[in-house]
């Protein structure tokens, strides 16, 4: 078994595929909204789909076609995508795929007949299946817009599995495109700071069996955010969520899980903790949600709660400065705990810019 990774970002995609074998079993495929692709692919034998093909080499099968659909309007559409490989004619199927829904621009004053993924849009209804089977040159350079990857012919192909649910408008294109980097990002960062390969996975769980030991003794109760990070909610706020692209206001103050002190925004208690700077101004972070200009542990670990919350976090070090010496008291693999207030989270202002 072999296997090919290789970020994408495009469509905002990572691939990760998993050489396997076709089965012998009867035709009968559906994309259907939150299925895994586990469900989507089980059984599936390529080589049997009847295939038709357009004048520009699309090959296309449809999976469900919703005769009564109606034709998408010129606009974004609402799709789960799934995306893998055919090389040296063997099948690459994700057995460690996420499927995810994204949104293509679909034009209708120009017919695209290009071969691509996007010309097979165009055939789509609302409410269609479909598997468009294209160039692999073709299908990077037009749909996305990344290089072929290191080893993968340039006349083999890639295979796209659309089900178009509805057109959403451009607000709603933004706030899926930016749920799908923040995703991926999310997706990067773990992939990293578990990795055997590089000892990275031994750290993150010792850091888990850590923070599980710390919790425990102290009688703290948790839930689970991503990247390992555990979030003891002191106090649930009423207020507005903490969302992708919002401009949020926390007070915070970060400890080391023995108690010591390295930063806060808090004037007293900076001084209580032996960290005071009388030349820095006290108050309020401000940062934008979802851009990681923060340690990712705390993106993950407030993303989600509400304004008037008091929450505590406790982040492996893998989800904030790794190995990295960021202080006298931040050493390397350190665990991190913050104590955090949200003040606010708002939309920006349009034609507002925040500060880094």
């Amino acid at each position: 078994m072999r296997k090919l990774r290789n970020p994408l970002m495009g469509l905002a995609l990572l691939l990760a595929a998993v050489a396997c074998q076709p089965k012998e079993q009867a035709q009968q495929i559906q994309v259907v909204k939150g299925a895994t692709p586990q469900e989507t692919y089980a059984g599936i034998d390529f080589e049997k789909i009847d295939w038709q093909t357009t004048e520009s080499g699309l090959q296309y099968y449809f999976a469900r076609r919703n005769e009564n659909g109606a034709r998408p309007e010129e606009g974004y559409l609402r799709t789960r995508l799934n995306v893998f490989l055919e090389v040296e004619d063997s099948m690459l199927t994700p057995e460690t795929y996420q499927s995810r829904d994204i949104s293509v621009f679909h034009q209708t004053k120009d017919e695209i007949k290009n071969g691509s993924m996007e010309e097979g849009v165009g055939l789509m209804n609302i409410g269609d299946s479909a598997l468009f089977r294209v160039n692999t040159f073709t299908a990077y350079q037009q749909s996305l817009r990344s290089p072929v990857p290191s080893g993968v012919s340039n006349d083999g192909y890639v295979i796209f599995m659309l089900a178009m649910y509805e057109n959403i408008t451009e607000e709603q294109h933004s706030a899926m495109l930016m749920k799908t980097r923040y995703d991926m990002q999310l997706d990067y960062i773990f992939q990293n700071f578990t990795d055997s390969t590089s000892g990275a996975k031994a750290i993150y769980e010792q850091d888990q069996q850590t923070i599980a030991n710390y919790l425990a003794q102290n009688n703290i109760t948790t839930v689970d955010a991503p990247l390992g990070v555990k979030v003891e909610v002191v106090e649930e706020g009423n207020g507005n969520t903490v969302t992708l692209g919002h401009v949020v206001n926390v007070n915070y103050t970060g400890t080391l899980l023995n108690g010591t002190m390295f930063d806060t925004s808090i004037e007293e208690n900076a001084k209580q903790g032996g960290v005071y700077n009388p030349q820095r101004t006290y108050g309020p972070l401000q940062y934008v949600a979802g851009q990681f200009r923060l340690i990712a542990g705390w993106e993950a670990g407030v993303m989600g709660h509400k304004v008037g919350s008091k929450i505590n976090l406790y982040i492996p070090s893998g989800a904030a400065y790794g190995p990295r010496e960021r202080s006298e008291v931040i050493q390397p693999n350190s665990i991190l705990k913050f104590e955090i207030e949200i003040i606010s989270s708002e939309v920006i202002p349009e034609g507002e810019i925040i500060p880094n």
